[in-house]
């Protein structure tokens, strides 16, 4: 670890036991190891925890009852010893000078302001004695729930033209209402951002396996569905975010037309956005008739980004009659359609890391699209050998959700197929 005016002790701890007791008691023993006493603990578990969350929270929060603890349901995750899409990780910290704030806010689909200044107000009142310059904030948000419709089930492709457009017009405002549909990160953290603009920001959406279906969020020994949990940290320690997103346009220029708030494409090129999505990607419907084809032919290898925003991207969340459902709102009139490969993310993930020096850096929390699970199937083992022969011998996180989250230049970035790591530097070094 890097010198400084004070030890920083970090610890990475994993566990597959699917009960959540002894698996908390696994994630205890590796963090008491290294970092007795935790300024704070971020847990992250697979979806297959859901009904074991009580003794999984109570069993940590009792063994560090000072230390606070955020977290939530994620797609997989990388340690040092293994690659995971079942089980547990935490990530503790400790440092003598740091203050450590916690924030919540609820409802975040149906009132996303609302949720985002109740958070960002507890992480003002928390840290407003803190003498340290630096702050940080870490999110966990709850995600896109695909609603399950009468008769068919949960679905995001809905083929029928009469039905997808009542869907898109009635059902789309309402599943919000219920705590369904749009993750509306994007508006979440914007308000978070007004409240907090001097706050460096990172942070991930909960899901599932990637079905979009369920996802809870951690705080304490708490857990809930639809809301935001957060971190405000204060330090001296230089934060250090970073990040970028991978694909390349298919070279095709594409003017659309939006509805319902920007989060539905009604037409592309002034004809229906769905058939010309489809005539100019050489797909058939027949192609993704189901939710598994879905993601695999289209929303995985096919995001959107803007040609006057390029960091903002996302993927494709549904096909509504005519309509194309957006990930998130709909940043410009001017879209590009980009298509990515397992090798070109291999390749930025490389040349994001070859930035940093061996020795220079304490740890890495790194936050990513679980669409990288998805692409790269087996291939996922060359990020950890990318990650350890680049970074040596230093504790890190690789943790795969729905979408993510950054400051960067001023603003805040929602986005998807975006890699995304946070570290501390020690200035005096």
């Amino acid at each position: 670890m890097p010198e400084g005016k004070g030890k920083l002790e970090v610890c990475v701890a994993e566990s597959e036991t699917l009960d959540g007791k002894a698996a908390a008691e696994e994630l205890i023993a590796k963090i008491k190891d290294s970092v007795p006493h935790p300024k704070f603990i971020l847990l992250f578990t697979t979806i297959h925890y859901k009904d074991h969350f009580k003794p999984l929270l109570s069993t940590i929060k009792s063994a560090f009852p000072d230390s606070p603890l955020i977290g939530g349901t994620v797609a997989g995750f990388i340690t040092r010893k293994n690659c995971y899409v079942k089980g547990a990780a935490a990530f503790a910290l400790y440092h003598p000078e740091m203050d450590v704030a916690v924030g919540v806010g609820h409802h975040t689909k149906a009132f996303p302001k609302r949720a985002a200044k109740q958070c960002a107000k507890m992480i003002k009142e928390g840290l407003q004695e803190s003498k340290y310059r630096n702050r940080l904030l870490i999110d966990v948000i709850s995600g896109p729930k695909i609603p399950k419709l009468p008769f068919k089930g949960r679905m995001n492709v809905v083929d029928n033209r009469i039905i997808g457009n009542i869907l898109t017009d009635i059902g789309i405002p309402l599943f919000s209402l219920l705590g369904y549909g749009f993750g509306r990160e994007e508006e979440v953290i914007k308000h978070i951002f007004d409240e907090l603009g001097n706050y460096n920001i990172i942070g991930i959406s909960a899901t599932d396996d990637s079905s979009c279906f369920e996802n809870y969020q951690f705080l304490d020994d708490n857990f809930f569905h639809k809301s935001i949990v957060s971190f405000g940290i204060s330090m001296d320690m230089q934060i250090e975010l970073n990040g970028f997103t991978y694909g390349h346009s298919i070279g095709q220029n594409i003017n659309i037309k939006t509805k319902n708030g920007g989060y539905v494409i009604s037409s592309i090129n002034d004809r229906p956005a769905k058939n010309e999505l489809f005539r100019m990607l050489n797909i058939t419907k027949n192609q993704i008739g189901n939710l598994n084809a879905f993601y695999y032919r289209l929303s995985d290898y096919f995001p959107i980004s803007y040609t006057d925003k390029r960091s903002f991207v996302t993927g494709i969340g549904g096909l509504y009659g005519d309509n194309i459902i957006l990930g998130y709102k709909a940043q410009d009139n001017k879209v590009n359609i980009l298509t990515t490969s397992g090798m070109e993310l291999i390749n930025k993930i490389e040349e994001y890391l070859n930035a940093y020096k061996n020795g220079n850096i304490p740890f890495f929390l790194f936050f990513s699209s679980f669409i990288t699970l998805n692409i790269l199937g087996n291939r996922i083992y060359r990020i950890k050998d990318i990650i350890e022969t680049k970074t040596g011998n230093i504790p890190y996180l690789v943790v795969y959700s729905l979408n993510e989250n950054i400051s960067k230049n001023k603003q805040v970035l929602s986005r998807v197929y975006s890699f995304n790591g946070l570290t501390f530097i020690n200035e005096e070094n």
